[in-house]
């Protein structure tokens, strides 16, 4: 982890999961928060976008803010990837629309706005959303350990929340 972001990251430590036996459905539930429209792959890439164009609009710290937020949601699709290979699920760039139909990930999920604000009420909104699929998600495993990684990955998501609402307060 860059050095710079140290002071945006939570301490604690991931727990460590490894489900009993597959579970197709809890894998294909999985992808949504993968790569799914408000996924982890949209999160990162969204925030790489604001990290750079924010500094453009003269808001550099909102910019240090974003690229430090993306390098944890990438820490966050790696664990869920490695979750979905858990459940026996191939951690592909797509997601289940509705049962039994997919969807590719696409860079039409990303916002291309330039206003820094915007990026930073945006991101407060992807973030409470993500905050609410994890719980639904964490309802519908049986495995602890997967319950126990979703609730740590809540944490982080609650303190991007109060990160992104303290830039948006000093803009």
């Amino acid at each position: 982890m860059d050095k710079t972001c140290m002071n945006y990251i939570l301490a604690e430590p991931y727990p460590a999961v490894s489900p009993q036996k597959p579970d197709n459905n809890a894998a294909r539930r999985l992808l949504g928060s993968y790569a799914g429209p408000q996924g982890e792959l949209t999160a990162i890439l969204q925030y790489v976008y604001n990290s750079q164009l924010a500094p453009l609009a003269g808001a550099p710290q909102v910019g240090e803010l974003f690229h430090c937020v993306s390098m944890v949601e990438m820490r966050h699709l790696e664990l869920i990837g490695k979750l979905v290979l858990a459940y026996g699920g191939d951690p592909g760039y797509l997601y289940y629309q509705t049962p039994g139909r997919t969807a590719w990930w696409t860079g039409a999920n990303v916002s291309y706005v330039k206003q820094p604000a915007r990026m930073l009420r945006d991101a407060i909104a992807g973030e409470e959303q993500a905050i609410a699929e994890y719980r639904r998600l964490a309802g519908s495993l049986q495995d602890s350990g997967a319950k126990a990684l979703l609730q740590r990955i809540i944490a982080d998501e609650e303190h991007h929340i109060a990160l992104f609402t303290g830039a948006l307060q000093k803009l």
